[in-house]
């Protein structure tokens, strides 16, 4: 069986990009492994299973059963939320002013 060839790339459509909504709704579908989350975030390895153990955010494991090794996942979103929910806005502290 022989497929047919990709079309010229003349004739390939550009791609629309996506709509604020159609973003809305992928963004919790996004997961990524502790290398990418740490290049987006500077949130280490260790911390990151650490945040997970404890069920500050979502992760998951592809390792398949009786294998030694797998591919564990972390929730973009979960991991967003998480430092979104501990950031201090700007404010200044409440407390007596300093003189």
């Amino acid at each position: 069986m022989t497929h047919a060839p990709f079309p010229p790339l003349e004739d390939a459509k550009p791609i629309a990009p996506l709509s604020a909504r159609q973003t809305a709704e992928l963004l919790p579908l996004i997961w990524a492994d502790a290398k990418s989350i740490g290049r987006i975030t500077g949130i280490g390895r260790s911390t990151l299973y650490s945040l997970a153990d404890r069920g500050l955010i979502k992760s998951s494991s592809l390792k398949e059963r009786d294998k030694l090794r797998g591919k564990k996942l972390f929730s973009v979103p979960s991991v967003l939320a998480f430092i979104e929910a501990r950031a201090t806005g700007g404010q200044e502290p409440a407390g007596p002013a300093a003189a």
